[in-house]
């Protein structure tokens, strides 16, 4: 489907059927969900329906959703995404989100890092985007310290839970992020 990324203390692999309870936990949590996309899920089926998207999407390589899983231990506690990924023009857009318990311990970094690396190297693409809620100040300073810069802000982007919500877009580009790679 596509490659297991190793990290100092993480595993991010292809999502399997074990992994469907974690997934809707995941996205079942009202915290995780206030910065994301879509509402918090109410039904198993939803975690379902998204792990039969990854696998869809993974085979016509417009999306990569891995599980992030501590190393040696082989339970989902978030995900790490490339989506909308165009190989013709050569770019993607990044996300993650971790279970509030593994949250604040640099695992978002670490598996951004490597998705970033990933992007770069192993798909060859030349840009990777970001779309977050602007008040996530945590991921924009995440994402700056990787080399993402501010692109703008799109107003009321987002209907979720009975009101609009803006969108920073945010990007790094392959040169910049070798740029940051050699030694000065």
């Amino acid at each position: 489907m596509f490659p297991v990324l190793n990290t100092e203390r993480l595993s991010l692999r292809p999502p399997r059927a074990n992994d469907i309870d974690d997934l809707f936990a995941l996205f079942s949590d009202p915290r995780i969900t206030e910065v994301w996309s879509h509402e918090a899920w109410t039904e198993r089926a939803q975690a379902e329906s998204l792990l039969q998207n990854i696998v869809a999407k993974a085979q016509s390589g417009e999306l990569f959703q891995w599980a992030i899983t501590l190393a040696g231990v082989d339970r989902l506690i978030g995900t790490a995404t490339l989506s909308a990924v165009d190989h013709r023009h050569r770019h993607c857009m990044i996300g993650y989100a971790l279970m509030p318990s593994h949250q604040g311990k640099g695992y978002a970094r670490e598996a951004a890092g490597a998705l970033i690396r990933h992007a770069f190297t192993g798909l060859q693409l030349h840009r990777i985007g970001a779309d977050l809620e602007p008040d996530n100040a945590g991921s924009r300073k995440l994402l700056e310290a990787f080399g993402f810069q501010v692109e703008g802000r799109l107003r009321d982007t987002y209907w979720l839970n009975g009101r609009w919500y803006d969108s920073l877009i945010m990007s790094l580009l392959e040169s910049d992020w070798r740029a940051r790679q050699s030694p000065a």
